[in-house]
């Protein structure tokens, strides 16, 4: 094939290999060993050390296309040389024998002893040809796919698609592509500081999705004469991937864990990897013993002693039993095991106290450090609502499975805040900076700690409340405690109490989940339903109290109740305009000063209280009943203005509900707003209002 080709010794046989050497005068020397001993089984086929590999392919490929090639390096710098180019394309082996124990033995084939050479080239051929049964003629010596890079676009596509899903690692969250990572070092992510070593969800970029296709597949493309030779991943191929509804073979992940978590269907997840039913992937920090597979009630509640001992010495509040809010903190330790057996959103957790140096972090370390494994991932409660945003769906998009916001402001609980708590089972927010909303699995559980923290009515109905009272003037400088380092004592018997949370779960589910006419926990009602349930089945204490909390809850119910009530003792239940409230504001009589707060507090215009926003403040309290009235709209007036009227709460809105009572019926009124009971012939006369109708 010429001076620069291939030199085949039997061109038109049937061999089990071809033997390939980088010399011509190697192959005749094998093929006259062959002959001596008789030995037809290979063909001999030497080249030179500039002989493209096109054209060695070329010519395999016409002559044997399946027959299995095996190379054979020599030590000089010219043989290396060729033989690397080809071990790109072909098996490669060094035959044993060639070179001494100091390695000046000789340096190609022909050098060799006749009498040991051909017992080495059989034996090496033999570790070729098991080569070989990996690798067919044209195939990556790394075992990788072939990908032709031609027209039609969507072939590519789906061919790369089905190598990611071939090997493996690569996953769905949502609409995004991602992958596991563990990232080195602490990491701050939108102020949250995660410890080192967390595993984390993360989105594929089209670089990096580039570098994993590289690793996965040969890209290769095919030139005029039909010969192929390697390329680069295309620039165009990353993007299509990743938008591309081929993807939606890849198996979907949800949430990760560490630790052996409660499934859907009661069973606890121990398996190593992803779970498709449930979407965990289960990446164990450490090695932990086997759990309980049908443990009882007594083994529960022994379990739940266990887990009580950590606490024991912490100063739960008196409010409304040390046992309530020990019972509280049960149900916090048990929700990160049961998160992802919960169809549905969970309450956030308030650990609150009287002041500092309470326990407070402490307390939420040590169940960070029981239901992670290791450090609880700490951030700063933000009091915007954009950065809450930012900070949430950073910390989602990652996989976090659980966050302490510290240093709650008061009094807390936005809007945006209570829709993130409520949101199952994806959260979806706006990066900022971009008019682009994304959707990420919400199965995090989020813990809040402040100092007498004042929550807003939503968020005392969406949180779980522990309260701290230590009864001394400086908490900080206690000392004598039974345990002295407790994060450390959950480090070193992490398994063990891993295994006593799982216990009260998985026996609780055993026990066909009983119930116990508990009150309603509204929104919340999987959770309580699996969670308080279980505490309440094994300590007969329920976790709720939040009744102490709303106590001291935000006063826009409170303001509003008095803004109701300051109006009827005005007007009775007589029509009024908002222009007549503004106009009574204004004038700031001595007499109407609880009316007068009361708008005052209402006011969220930062610009001070205007006739519009006034008109704003009396829309949001609307069909809100306090003492028993409600305020409704009677009529507009021009420019859209409203009439305004107090009706008895439950009666038509064609009633006037205040028939024969006027304004001043509301000093009848006791201290909790209750409405006076009705007496016939009872005839009051409404005051008199500032513009004389």
């Amino acid at each position: 094939m010429g001076s620069r080709g291939l030199y085949l010794t039997d061109p038109f046989a049937s061999p089990r290999a071809i033997v390939i050497f980088e010399g011509v005068w190697d192959a005749v020397t094998a093929r006259w060993d062959a002959f001596d001993r008789q030995s037809g089984e290979f063909v001999f086929a030497g080249i030179t050390a500039n002989t493209s590999t096109d054209t060695i392919r070329k010519a395999l490929q016409r002559y044997y296309p399946t027959i299995p090639v095996v190379l054979v390096l020599d030590r000089d710098r010219p043989g290396v040389q060729a033989m690397a180019r080809l071990q790109k394309v072909f098996p490669a082996v060094v035959l044993p024998g060639l070179n001494g124990a100091d390695g000046k033995g000789p340096k190609d084939y022909r050098a060799s002893d006749p009498e040991l050479r051909w017992g080495a080239l059989l034996t090496a051929v033999e570790e070729g040809l098991q080569e070989w049964d990996r690798r067919k003629l044209g195939a990556d010596p790394l075992g990788r796919r072939e990908i032709l890079v031609c027209p039609p676009e969507h072939e590519v596509v789906r061919a790369a698609v089905e190598v990611l899903e071939q090997k493996g690692g690569y996953y769905l969250s949502g609409k995004r592509f991602v992958y596991v990572w563990r990232h080195r070092g602490t990491k701050d992510r939108s102020g949250l500081k995660l410890p080192q070593g967390s595993p984390l969800i993360c989105e594929a970029s089209p670089h990096w999705l580039r570098e994993q296709l590289s690793r996965h597949a040969r890209f290769v493309k095919e030139n005029a004469e039909g010969l192929t030779r390697d390329c680069l991943v295309p620039e165009w191929l990353a993007p299509m991937v990743l938008s591309s509804s081929k993807l939606q073979v890849l198996p979907v992940l949800k949430a990760l864990a560490e630790v052996p978590v409660l499934l859907p269907d009661g069973t606890i997840l121990e398996e190593p990897g992803l779970d498709p039913a449930s979407g965990v992937f289960y990446a164990p920090l450490h090695s932990f013993p086997p759990m309980p597979e049908e443990p009882g009630r007594e083994e529960a509640i022994l379990a739940a002693g266990r887990l009580l001992s950590l606490v024991a010495e912490f100063p739960f509040a008196e409010r409304p039993s040390p046992a309530a809010h020990t019972a509280a903190w049960l149900a916090f330790a048990l929700t990160p095991f049961a998160r992802y057996a919960i169809p549905g959103p969970i309450p956030f957790v308030f650990v609150e106290a009287n002041g500092q140096g309470s326990g407070k972090g402490l307390l939420t370390q040590v169940t960070g450090q029981l239901a992670l494994g290791r450090a609880l991932p700490v951030g700063v409660a933000p009091r915007e609502g954009d950065e809450l945003q930012k900070m949430a769906l950073a910390t989602l998009r990652d996989g976090v499975r659980m966050v302490l916001l510290d240093e709650a402001p008061s009094p807390f609980g936005s809007r945006q805040w209570n829709a993130l708590v409520t949101a199952y089972p994806t959260f979806e927010g706006r990066l900022l900076g971009q008019s682009t909303t994304v959707q990420v699995p919400q199965l995090a559980v989020w813990v809040t700690t402040g100092n007498n923290v004042v929550l807003s009515a939503e968020g005392v109905r969406r949180c779980l409340h522990i309260r701290l009272e230590p009864q001394v003037e400086r908490p900080e400088e206690r000392t004598g405690f039974k345990i002295p380092n407790l994060v450390a004592h959950v480090r070193r018997h992490h398994s063990e109490f891993v295994r006593d949370a799982l216990t009260i779960l998985r026996a609780y589910c055993l026990a066909g989940r009983p119930s116990f006419g508990l009150k309603n926990w509204g929104s919340f009602e999987e959770w309580s339903d699996l969670v308080r349930n279980a505490v309440y089945w094994v300590l007969g204490v329920d976790c709720d109290t939040r009744e102490a909390l709303a106590i001291r809850a935000d006063s826009t119910r409170a303001a509003q109740g008095a803004l109701v009530l300051g109006l009827g003792g005005v007007f009775g239940t007589a029509p009024f305009t908002t222009e007549q409230v503004w106009n009574l504001f204004l004038a700031q009589e001595p007499r109407h000063s609880t009316l007068n707060e009361a708008i005052e507090e209402l006011n969220v215009n930062p610009k001070g209280l205007t006739s519009r926003s006034l008109g704003r403040l009396l829309l949001r309290a609307i069909g809100a009943v306090h003492g028993g009235w409600r305020l409704d709209i009677q009529d507009t007036k021009r420019a859209g203005s409203c009439v305004w009227i107090l009706r008895r709460a439950g009666e038509p809105k064609a009633g006037t509900g205040f028939e024969g009572i006027g304004g001043s019926a509301f000093a009848l009124m006791n201290e909790n707003h209750t409405p006076p009971p009705f007496r016939g012939g009872l005839s009051l006369m409404a005051p008199k209002v500032l513009d004389g109708s």
